[in-house]
């Protein structure tokens, strides 16, 4: 629970990192997601098509997919 109490605060991402987000998600919109300093040149941000909050029960093809490239590249 570190990252609560904020250890990771001025930290930077420095690992290829892949973020999915369903992108008819009502819990968390598009327009929430954002990134105090700018979004890390290593994080790729995606929204899966037809998918909502569970985006892994709503599209397992296309999250396996996404995460399949992004292992592979």
């Amino acid at each position: 629970m570190t990252i609560i109490r904020g250890s990771c605060c001025g930290r930077r991402l420095r690992m290829p990192t892949l973020v999915l987000f369903g992108a008819e998600d009502r819990l968390i919109p598009k327009n929430a997601i954002r990134f105090p300093g700018g979004r890390p040149p290593c994080l790729q941000l995606e929204f899966v098509p037809g998918a909502a909050h569970f985006l892994v029960d709503d599209q397992p093809q296309a999250v396996a997919h996404r995460v399949a490239a992004f292992l592979s590249a």
